[in-house]
């Protein structure tokens, strides 16, 4: 087989690792799904890494010594490929591989630092999801999508054994884009509105497929930071490069795209709960806070609240709330905030930790927060709706507890 020879930035080179590294799975059943597939075709080196659930992709420019007309391929263990290449100091990368295919060796060209790394064959390599077939992909700013994600991932429940609430509900329609996740304790709810004619897609995402493609996203964007500082065009806010996610399905796959990199993951295959039925249609009373004051108090309490079950009391009365706590092993806490409230008085139990969740992805300072009994579900949502009609474009239910 011919052998690779090429020189690469350490930069590129270590983006396309980190990137693999994310989809491989050291500890497979097949050995071989802990390597990352290095591909060389022309001048442009392809990494692919998959645990036969998800796929990390990534294509990066190189220096080869002689082009060649078929494409050259090898397979190395995710992790150690990506420690080596993070252990190389800035500068060029010069890569070779054996004759054999048994080994691939990285050296740096500023200091002497070398490695060498045992490599197998591409032919044990999985065939993987291939190309998405989607002619029309959903569109957004890479930002935004992490944006989505990140408000609700918290939400999601982490018992893998109920894959409907072990993910995130991706849907857009009638040009909106809205996450939704839930664990049957709280839900979070985060939309947006994208202007033009956009596809409809339905899609749930399994809960660290989502948390991956947050990585992936925040990757694709803080390079998209640097483009613009090296262009000078930090100040210019029309010409500055915005890092474009596509989202495509192809059969029970789904394709994240954003400029040289590649996420794909299979759709999970249940009916996400119908949440619509678990938020209120409206709130029997409401008042607005200033969510850091808030939060600060819920946190502060939340100190001395029962371990087991994080929970506080927010006991409402005329113009003020009481955030309180107790437990036989941490003793009490309390701290009252003013607000302007003239409805009827009200203590409702809540998780003290849901409610942090809930508070710190809401990016305003001024929040609602809606209640009707000490037995229904309070709402937290943002003031703004984001262009949605008659809508909050981030809100989160959370289930009441006896405190």
């Amino acid at each position: 087989m011919d052998d690779l020879r090429f020189t690469v930035s350490r930069r590129s080179l270590l983006a396309l690792a980190a990137h693999c590294r994310q989809a491989a799975d050291p500890k497979a059943a097949m050995p071989v799904l802990a390597n990352v597939k290095l591909t060389l075709r022309g001048s442009t080196l392809e990494g692919v890494a998959t645990d036969l659930y998800r796929q990390a992709s990534m294509k990066i420019d190189v220096q080869v010594d002689f082009p060649s007309m078929n494409p050259i391929g090898i397979c190395v263990p995710a992790v150690d490929f990506l420690e080596r290449v993070n252990a190389m100091p800035d500068g060029q990368i010069r890569i070779v591989s054996s004759s054999d295919g048994t080994k691939l060796a990285l050296a740096s060209t500023v200091v002497t630092r070398k490695y060498s790394i045992h490599a197998i064959p591409t032919g044990e390599f999985p065939l993987g999801f291939g190309p998405a077939t989607d002619d029309n992909p959903l569109q957004m700013p890479a930002s935004d999508l992490a944006q989505l994600i990140r408000a609700v991932v918290e939400a999601a429940s982490t018992d893998t054994t109920r894959p409907q609430v072990n993910a995130v509900l991706l849907a857009a329609n009638r040009g909106v884009v809205k996450a939704v996740a839930t664990d049957g304790h709280r839900l979070h709810y985060r939309a947006m509105a994208l202007p033009g004619d956009r596809p409809e897609r339905d899609l749930l995402i399994a809960l660290e497929v989502a948390k991956n493609i947050v990585r992936v996203l925040d990757d694709a964007a803080g390079e998209a930071k640097e483009e613009n500082k090296g262009q000078g065009k930090e100040k210019n806010e029309k010409d500055k490069a915005v890092a474009i996610v596509k989202i495509a399905q192809s059969g029970p796959h789904i394709h994240f795209t954003i400029g040289n990199r590649s996420f794909g993951c299979k759709n999970v295959v249940s009916m996400f709960p119908p949440y619509r039925q678990v938020v209120p249609a409206r709130m029997e009373n409401e008042l607005t806070l200033s969510k850091s004051v808030f939060l600060a108090a819920v946190k502060a309490i939340n100190v001395v609240a029962d371990e087991r079950t994080g929970g506080i009391k927010l006991c409402v009365t005329e113009n003020k709330i009481e955030v309180m706590s107790s437990s036989n092993e941490a003793g009490d806490g309390s701290e009252v905030i003013a607000v302007d409230y003239h409805g009827p008085a009200i203590t409702v139990g809540l998780n003290a930790n849901y409610v942090v969740d809930a508070l710190t992805p809401i990016k305003e300072d001024e929040i609602k927060f809606g209640f009707s009994g000490d037995l229904d579900p309070s709402k937290f949502s943002a003031i703004t709706n984001d262009g949605l009609d008659d809508t909050p474009s981030h809100f989160a239910i959370v289930m009441p507890m006896r405190v």
